[in-house]
């Protein structure tokens, strides 16, 4: 997940601020019309208890969604190692050649010994695969 810069943070926090006042602003005038005869600290009183209260059901929604997005995308990402798993289960890797490996997954740092795939796409997955006598003998994934 990407993250946000401090100048991009203040500016978000800056124009809720702002947001939030117009709104609030826009309460009071409401019931200043809606409460007509009424003195302006119970409007300011009423203002601020509903302020209060669509901000609380704002954070509420936003919080709900956000976490229901970051669960979703940690979920597609689970599924998608699952997947990864399988796949490179089903390629049956022991006992084939360094090239054979080579054909089916692309090119990667090597060493004499080992290939090492490093997903950009699947952060923090890496594949370590292991030949001897120029064979695989053993894979196993790094997280």
């Amino acid at each position: 997940m990407g993250s946000v810069d401090s100048g991009s943070l203040l500016i978000i926090l800056l124009l809720l601020l702002l947001i939030g006042w117009l709104f609030f602003r826009l309460i009071r005038w409401l019931l200043s019309k809606l409460l007509k005869g009424r003195s302006p600290k119970t409007i300011r009183r009423w203002a601020v208890a509903l302020f209060i209260l669509f901000t609380l059901i704002f954070v509420v929604v936003v919080g709900k969604t956000v976490s229901d997005m970051l669960m979703n995308g940690l979920e597609m990402q689970r599924q998608m190692r699952k997947a990864l798993d399988q796949h490179i289960k089903k390629m049956m890797l022991i006992g084939k050649t360094k090239e054979e490996v080579v054909g089916l997954l692309g090119e990667t740092d090597t060493t004499s010994n080992k290939l090492i795939y490093d997903l950009p796409s699947m952060e923090g997955y890496v594949l370590e695969i292991e030949f001897e006598n120029g064979q695989v003998v053993r894979y196993q994934k790094q997280e």
